[in-house]
């Protein structure tokens, strides 16, 4: 459709997808071998002469340029769009292979920002809404494996800062905020709530981690029920310096929730595979359920 958008890995045409791109487009892609730094960099002179470049890089790799993120795409505001492919868990591919640090390590980055499709039909809308945008540098990241599938319509708008409720009711008991495909745990975790133990959750997807919807959030909060509400924040990333710290530095100041995050603990992680890993950590729908459950016993208790 746009003749100047560009595509640009470092030695993965394959696990990124770009090689159907490449076979149909070879003058309009660029494989630089493993040199993820020159990728970026590339990138941003390519931005700067008119293109539209769309970096495809996993994201363990993709901490190889940080520094080039920083300098030469945040600093100087570069329309370049980073798909961060196998954010999370990629435990089949080893220890070395885990995306665990993508969201800690750029959400602190000043001008750059940060979106999470929670299945591959907002992939596509985030990827077409920002291909075309030349306000500075974007982050789309995303997990290995098959996409979930879509259980929900996507929002009238992925434009950043706009976030989207999944699930809501009258007095809810719980709002969980997922990141990218973990609103559909979420979503699956809240029905097993309400199913079996009257617990009431709304779901919130922020689609957006920075520029995080926090109007949007506070929207929601609004409507649950009496007492001090809990809000869940679930994400498949490491922790410390992830979105839960941001979502409990935004509602700090209020006195009518309490903020709760999981996610992946400070450590490093095993091979195996992506389903089980999550399960042990408690980010699958029965752990998130449960935890729910242990909060809600404790504050009624």
């Amino acid at each position: 459709k746009d003749g100047r958008i560009v595509a640009l890995t470092a030695a993965m045409p394959d696990g990124t997808g770009l090689k159907k791109f490449a076979e149909r487009f070879p003058e309009r892609f660029f494989d630089v071998g493993i040199a993820e730094q020159h990728t970026v960099t590339l990138a941003c002179g390519l931005a700067f002469g008119g293109l539209r470049p769309i970096v495809a890089i996993y994201s363990t790799f993709m901490q190889r340029a940080v520094d080039q993120v920083i300098h030469d795409a945040a600093l100087q505001k570069a329309p370049v769009v980073f798909c961060l492919d196998r954010s999370g868990l990629v435990g089949e591919d080893g220890p070395t292979h885990h995306g665990t640090f993508d969201i800690s390590l750029l959400r602190a980055v000043p001008n750059l920002s940060i979106c999470s499709p929670r299945d591959a039909a907002m992939l596509e809308l985030l990827l077409e809404e920002l291909a075309g945008r030349d306000d500075g540098p974007y982050v789309i990241r995303y997990p290995r494996g098959q996409a979930p599938a879509k259980e929900t319509p996507p929002p009238e708008s992925v434009a950043p800062g706009r976030g989207q409720v999944l699930r809501s009711s009258p007095g809810v008991n719980a709002v969980l905020v997922g990141v990218g495909t973990m609103c559909n745990t979420c979503l699956e975790a809240a029905r097993e709530l309400s199913e079996t133990d009257g617990i009431e959750c709304a779901v919130f997807d922020p689609i957006w981690i920075k520029p995080f919807p926090s109007d949007d959030l506070e929207a929601l909060l609004a409507g649950t029920g009496g007492g001090k509400a809990l809000v869940l924040t679930v994400e498949e990333g490491a922790l410390p310096g992830g979105l839960g710290e941001s979502v409990a530095g935004l509602l700090r100041s209020r006195d009518d929730c309490r903020v709760v995050s999981l996610g992946l603990p400070d450590r490093f992680h095993p091979h195996g595979e992506r389903s089980g890993l999550l399960a042990e950590l408690g980010l699958d729908a029965a752990g998130i359920a449960e935890a729910v459950r242990r909060i809600n016993a404790g504050e009624n208790g």
